[in-house]
This record gives C-alpha cells, structure tokens and sequence, in this order.
C-alpha cells in the first residue's frame, strides 16, 4: 500500500478540525458507521467529488472521468476511506459508452475495462453501496453504505434510475442538458430520513441558467431542498466566497449567517476557502464544491488542500478537489 493510501485511509478516522471561524460550521463531526451514536444524533462521512477532466483528451466523453488508471485510484481510495454517503458528478454513463466504439485501452469506455461491470459509478463505489442517478443523462450519482442507510425506492445494493427515486429537475429553456440538480431521500439506520440534493448546474458563462437550477433547488413549495431536512452536496460551479456574478449572489442570499442553510465547506473548514476547482491558465481556480445543510453540523476537508490530506486521484486526472466530510445528523 503506498504512501498516499495510507494518509488518505489515516484521513478518514480524523477530519481535521476548522482552521478558520466558519459560516456555522459544527465541528462535531462523527465519523463513518451506522446507528445514534449518543440516542440523538447518527455520525455520517459524506465524500463530496467531481471525478470530470476538461484536459482535451477527455473531451470525447464531455469532459467526464475517461482514463481507467484515474478511475481505480480512485476507487481505491475511496474504499479506503469507506464513506457513508457519497455524491458524485461526472462520471461515464453506460450509454456513452454504448454510443463510443473507444480503441484506446487506457479509457475507461474500451471494452476490455467495461466488461465486467458497465456502469463506471458501480466500478468506483464497490458493491456495498446501494446508488442512484440523475433521470437525464446519469452523469451525477449518489451512493449509500448499505450497511448505513437506504435510498428511498431503490433496492438494497441496486443502481437505479427512476423518476420514483430520483427527483431530476427539468432544464432551463436553452439550457445544457448535460447538467442536472437532483434530489433523493436517504434513509439512515435508526435515523431519520433527509433529502440529499446532488448539485451539478451549468457552468461558466451560463449564469442565467445556473441561477434558474439554484431557484428548483430552493424556491417554491416543489423545491428540491424543501423541508427542515436538507443537504446539499456537489459542483455548484460557483463561487461564493469570492465571486460577483448572479449565481454568487444567489447563493449567498441563501446560505450563511441569517439563513436557515449553513456551509459545512468553504470558510467553514478554512479562511480563505481552499480552491476546490483547480484548472490550467487561462481558466482560473474556485472554490466550486460545496456541502451545506439546514438541519446537520460538522465540517469538511479539502483533500489535497488541507493540511496532512491527498488528493482522491492519487495527484492527477481530476481538476476538482474532493470534500470529505464528518457530519453529525440530529
């Protein structure tokens, strides 16, 4: 086992605590394992990861994770670290691969890699997850520890994609309909159920539709995060802590001191907030991956930023920073 495993692995019993004073962040974080932990609250590790790659040798697959040496170490690390829950954009749908007659054998799409499982989410997370997709382009997933809790209409152990399972938001007029924002209920082991919201909306200029993504996430009774219980985890493609655009500001009128939502992430864990999305000039780098909640407390760890942390691509193949995250659930 090398070095960066065991740090990793090492990683996953301790999240370190906040360097900074936060937007609410908890700092109580559990860890992984089912069951109250104190008769009240039930501890869960969430790993929040964009597993995309806009290098332009991935851009055949629109961007997603298409080298199968980035996949395994990732899905070695992630067995290592044995979260809880775990939400997921950009992975490699089973139908782009079925569309792609890939020749290339270091892609994760040629068919020696898919032969024995298809659905990339599947070989990233093991079989001891139960998992769900977004109902239009299955690109952004969840899973849970089967031994931890339950998503809500999908079998133990299966991968579904149904509407009964997963509440996908309809695109925005003239919007990319690659990105998605979706919700799912999550059932703990002798817990109480929450909405997880799987947040991907469009990206870069496409403010106008990022913004009316974030409007079906929190506004209105049919809201994806409606009710006391709600989580949010994923590549919001926003900066809050340093950005000026429409979506910045919207976000920010609804997170954060004098909201009912709370920032697990960001200045919660460390100020300045680490930079999660870590792109080659001239694209920049953000802060674009987030966990809130209106209902948990804990904080998260910026793998490859925080101190004494690694990246969950083992140091290349990815240009998003994972968040992993000890969470208490009340």
């Amino acid at each position: 086992m090398n070095l960066q495993l065991l740090v990793i692995a090492a990683l996953a019993s301790c999240v370190p605590a906040s360097e900074g004073s936060g937007i609410d962040g908890g700092g109580s974080g559990g860890g992984g394992g089912g069951g109250k932990a104190d008769g009240q609250r039930v501890p869960m590790r969430l790993l929040q990861a964009n597993v995309g790659n806009v290098a332009v040798t991935c851009a055949a697959y629109k961007y997603k994770l298409c080298y199968s040496a980035t996949e395994e170490r990732i899905a070695a690390a992630i067995a290592l670290l044995d979260p809880d829950v775990i939400s997921l954009q950009e992975t490699v749908s089973v139908a782009q691969c079925a569309a792609m007659s890939e020749s290339d054998a270091a892609k994760t799409c040629f068919a020696a890699h898919t032969a024995g499982v298809k659905a990339q989410v599947r070989r990233l997370v093991g079989d001891a997850y139960t998992v769900a997709c977004d109902t239009r382009s299955h690109y952004e997933c969840i899973a849970v520890k089967r031994s931890w809790g339950a998503i809500v209409g999908c079998g133990d152990g299966e991968l579904c994609i149904a509407s009964a399972v997963s509440e996908t938001a309809s695109p925005g007029a003239g919007c990319d309909v690659g990105f998605s924002v979706a919700a799912y209920t999550i059932e703990p082991a002798g817990g109480r159920a929450f909405r997880l919201v799987d947040l991907h909306p469009p990206s870069g200029n496409a403010v106008a539709c990022r913004v009316d993504a974030l409007t079906k996430v929190f506004d209105g009774t049919t809201a994806l995060a409606r009710g006391p219980r709600s989580l949010l985890s994923g590549d919001f493609n926003l900066d809050p802590f340093a950005g000026t655009d429409a979506s910045d500001d919207y976000l920010r009128s609804k997170v954060g001191a004098g909201h009912a939502f709370r920032f697990h992430s960001g200045e919660a864990e460390h100020r300045p907030a680490y930079l999660t999305a870590v792109y080659d000039w001239p694209l920049g780098s953000f802060t674009y991956d987030h966990v809130i909640s209106n209902f948990a407390s804990g904080t998260c760890a910026t793998l490859g930023q925080a101190t004494a942390t690694e990246r969950l691509d083992g140091g290349a193949g990815t240009d998003h920073r994972a968040l992993l995250c000890n969470l208490d659930i009340e």
